[in-house]
């Protein structure tokens, strides 16, 4: 809690405040302060472009990015422990998790083919809508996006 003082009372160590110095400061505080949320909202365009651009998920392209800004021994472990924790969920063990995108576009068309319907037989059910190639905002992360992640982030 702070000491209260007295009338004329200065607290030991205090400096007299300078009204000139003091709002340069405030000036440079607001300055810098507006000049980072400039830069925030550059930053936050570049991720969305990246993820219009790959089909990521966007907090996918944000991992990817704290990661790249780590050293890399410490980067290094993060996706070690990432994976290991997956393996641990049982998550690895999905088929399609790190299947290429050449496995995975087979294995789709092998399931549409096996699927297939006359599209003019009336008591045929719906027919499944076609598999996205882009994953679904705010659905979390594919193990193919993990994989690209992981790739990007120069991490073998």
């Amino acid at each position: 809690m702070a000491k209260t003082l007295k009338a004329g009372e200065a607290e030991k160590g205090a400096v007299e405040l300078s009204p000139d110095s003091f709002r340069r400061w405030i000036t440079d505080i607001v300055r810098l302060k507006a000049d980072a949320k400039e830069r925030n909202g550059m930053a936050g365009q570049a991720t969305n472009q990246a993820v219009e651009a790959t089909g990521l998920d966007k907090r996918a392209v944000t991992l990817t990015a704290t990661l790249q800004r780590m050293e890399p021994a410490k980067r290094t472990t993060i996706v070690e422990d990432i994976l290991s924790a997956f393996d641990a969920m049982g998550w690895t063990e999905e088929e399609t998790l790190f299947g290429t995108p050449k496995e995975q576009a087979a294995a789709k068309k092998t399931a549409a083919t096996n699927d297939e319907v006359d599209p003019f037989d009336a008591a045929a059910p719906e027919p499944p809508a076609p598999p996205a190639d882009k994953p679904k905002k705010g659905k979390g992360i594919s193990g193919t996006d993990l994989q690209k992640a992981v790739e990007s982030a120069g991490v073998h």
